[in-house]
């Protein structure tokens, strides 16, 4: 689930981080191809198309933004007639994008003048195969063809090392292997005040290795308080990576550039940049250890690869139709292990996911609603009043789950409020 296989997931999160460098550079459906002055000239030029994307194997579809360059900065709504092909050259699979025209309005984009601005961004549904090597092709008449070969990673494996030693001030380590190139990561941070819901996101350096292993202290951010929404509750955290196999551009390419921009670009007869990638999008997990007599490990080792298994799932009220349960735990512990892993999660809106789940190994799972207070005393030292007493207002879930290897299950969670259904849903603290 976590996996970055959903385009519009990947395109949120692409263009949600207005900040990256890969937002600034590739976000085909944010960011526009004209942000300068009407009618201001461009030096002329014998190159025929400004071209801005990634192919990534991890998406469901691909999008490729295929510009003119044009002797002023505006755009028009007129067909661009061009034909944009993909090669699989592996196999000879020959792939036609379609062409698409986006209406980006100042309104939508604080960037744009008033005009606003007409994109040509052409794309195709079609699978992008790990490995493999695929060659662009961009054709108008009068112009030579804009080509590239770009090079799509392999599947790499994660490892996020959760440390037990907090008390020591000790990071967590994230441990990628397989990757040449990871010129993008981020820590995203979900939260909830009185304000709402609401997420942060936390970039780390770029990284390249040769020998294909990445080793990279991390640790979760916390969230600063936003002014009179009172204090915020992390729910989860997500880690967003974007694994490359060529090296990515350091800076100076614009995914507004209309002409040339004197960098090298590795499209040839056009300006700007093709990238090939593989994202992930995984759960940067709470997890714990219950010991007897056996030592406890520094660290709590999760693996996300195709052997580990994963669960999601829904939480929700029936009895009295109240729709999703938010902040609800979510617990798994493994049984007949000594020490005993323990993944805990806060449902969001509704939903939760763990991944890394070991197969063959049964797991207790135990569901839990936040009760509310039913009594409270005032304490003189903090000089507020205390909740001492808490009452459930949902009923407890709990069962037994075993996966098999990669196994990828749906598990949808109801629970019975028990207050009567003719009064308003308690609020839960």
């Amino acid at each position: 689930m976590f996996d970055g296989s959903s385009h519009t997931r990947n395109l949120r999160l692409l263009c949600g981080a207005r900040s990256s460098s890969l937002a600034a550079c590739l976000c085909m459906a944010a960011l526009v191809a004209a942000c300068d002055e009407s009618f201001e000239a461009i030096a002329p030029s014998e190159l025929g198309f400004s071209v801005f994307g990634y192919l990534d194997a991890s998406a469901d579809t691909q999008w490729i933004r295929v510009m003119p360059i044009r002797p002023l900065s505006v755009t028009s709504q007129d067909p661009l007639e061009a034909t944009v092909t993909l090669e699989h050259l592996g196999n000879g699979q020959i792939i036609e994008l379609r062409d698409s025209l986006f209406t980006y309005s100042s309104y939508s984009d604080s960037d744009l003048f008033p005009e606003g601005a007409y994109l040509h961004n052409f794309w195709t549904p079609e699978v992008i195969e790990p490995g493999a090597a695929y060659g662009f092709s961009a054709s108008r008449e009068g112009k030579e063809p804009a080509e590239a070969v770009v090079e799509i990673p392999l599947d790499y494996e994660v490892e996020v090392a959760i440390n037990q030693l907090r008390s020591r001030g000790e990071t967590d380590e994230l441990r990628i292997t397989g990757l040449t190139h990871l010129p993008f990561l981020f820590t995203y941070t979900y939260f909830y005040d009185l304000c709402g819901s609401s997420m942060t996101r936390t970039r780390h350096d770029r990284r390249s290795a040769e020998d294909g292993i990445h080793l990279i202290a991390i640790e979760k951010p916390n969230v600063t308080a936003r002014i009179d929404c009172g204090l915020p509750i992390v729910t989860n955290w997500a880690l967003w990576m974007v694994g490359s196999e060529a090296e990515w551009p350091t800076s100076g390419y614009s995914a507004s550039s209309l002409g040339e921009s004197g960098l090298t670009s590795n499209v040839t007869h056009a300006v700007g940049f093709l990238g090939g990638v593989l994202t992930k999008l995984i759960p940067y997990e709470r997890c714990s250890f219950q010991g007897g007599e056996a030592p406890v490990p520094q660290y709590c080792l999760l693996r996300y690869n195709q052997e580990t298994a994963t669960v999601t799932g829904t939480i929700r009220e029936t009895r009295c139709g109240d729709g999703p349960l938010d902040s609800v735990t979510v617990q798994l512990t493994e049984m007949d292990r000594d020490p005993a892993r323990i993944r805990t999660v806060l449902s969001n809106t509704g939903e939760f996911v763990i991944g890394a789940l070991e197969p063959g190994i049964p797991h207790s799972m135990w569901v839990h609603a936040p009760p509310i207070p039913v009594d409270s005393v005032w304490n003189v030292y903090a000089w507020r009043w205390v909740y001492t007493e808490w009452e459930d207002i949902h009923t407890l879930h709990t069962d037994t789950l075993t996966f098999i290897p990669g196994e990828q299950v749906q598990y949808d969670i109801n629970l019975e409020r028990l207050t009567s259904c003719s009064e308003p849903p308690p609020e839960a603290r």
